[in-house]
């Protein structure tokens, strides 16, 4: 029997530098430094811009963070999205 390919491992975030912005996808998976009030740590891109729009993979609520803030409190990347 064959096994599929190996998980993606996380990968973890660069060092926050103001003057090198990040690149996010749509559709990454991200895990911050703080818990949401559900307790979880995973959030999923759906939307980009000066704000970026964000899942809680726990509750499935969603909000708008700026990305100045987003890329400070990034601790790792879960599952990058398809590059465009």
């Amino acid at each position: 029997m064959m096994a599929g390919p190996p998980p993606e491992a996380p990968i973890p975030a660069p060092r926050y530098d103001p003057t090198h912005p990040l690149e996010f996808r749509i559709d990454d998976v991200l895990r911050l430094r703080k818990a949401h009030p559900c307790g979880s740590f995973d959030w999923q891109i759906y939307r980009l811009g000066a704000d970026i729009g964000m899942r809680c993979l726990g509750c499935s609520h969603r909000v708008l963070i700026p990305r100045r803030t987003l890329e400070r409190r990034l601790r790792q990347f879960l599952r990058r999205g398809p590059q465009v």
